[in-house]
């Protein structure tokens, strides 16, 4: 009977610490100063000055460039203890296109905080933009589908998302690698921090 009883505690305890391993891989909130930013807050971020954003095919040649763009959205999941940070779109514009990109889907943001830094890992997800290749007239949608990282956010003074990432394209184009840099225009002085 004892042996039974020990048995099911050690089980227990297996199953409690391997669920506190787990949460703070998770758990992530956006701060700008002291406050923590939660649902409801407006976003904004725009192309960093003197940058553009590349997307390139997996052997590296490019498909299209981009000297701007503006995203606005809203936080609509603040993060915890147990879960990412969710940012909805509600608007996406690629601006300075080499070749044109009309957006379908503004989809959303996910920032799963990376430990021991005030960084995050971002994930856009149900993201779909069509850009129609001037030189071979080939239209290419890119699909985020479910879940997609692209780059990083650094926090800071000026938080930036670095983009670098592979997203897939529908209509036979293959994959692309996408790189640039966008920066935080609100709100300022942003942090991703554990909760």
């Amino acid at each position: 009977m004892r042996f039974g009883t020990a048995c099911s505690l050690l089980t227990a305890m297996m199953v409690m610490a391997a669920t506190v391993q787990c949460v703070p891989a998770s758990a992530t909130e956006l701060y700008a100063g002291m406050t923590t930013q939660g649902a409801g807050t407006k976003v904004s971020l725009s192309q960093k000055g003197g940058t553009s954003t590349l997307w390139k095919d997996t052997t590296g040649v490019a498909q299209t460039t981009c000297s701007g763009a503006s995203m606005n959205g809203e936080i609509t999941k603040a993060g915890g203890s147990s879960e990412t940070v969710h940012i909805a779109y509600t608007s996406v514009e690629w601006i300075g296109c080499i070749h044109p990109m009309s957006v379908i889907s503004n989809g959303e943001l996910e920032i799963h905080h990376i430990s021991g830094t005030t960084n995050g890992i971002a994930t856009t997800k149900k993201t779909r933009i069509v850009f129609v290749s001037t030189l071979f007239g080939i239209k290419c949608t890119v699909n985020a589908g479910e879940g997609t990282a692209i780059g990083t956010v650094t926090g800071g003074e000026e938080a930036v998302l670095d983009l670098s990432g592979v997203i897939t394209l529908e209509n036979g184009c293959g994959d692309s690698t996408l790189t640039g840099a966008l920066l935080w225009t609100s709100p300022k002085g942003l942090r991703v921090e554990p909760s």
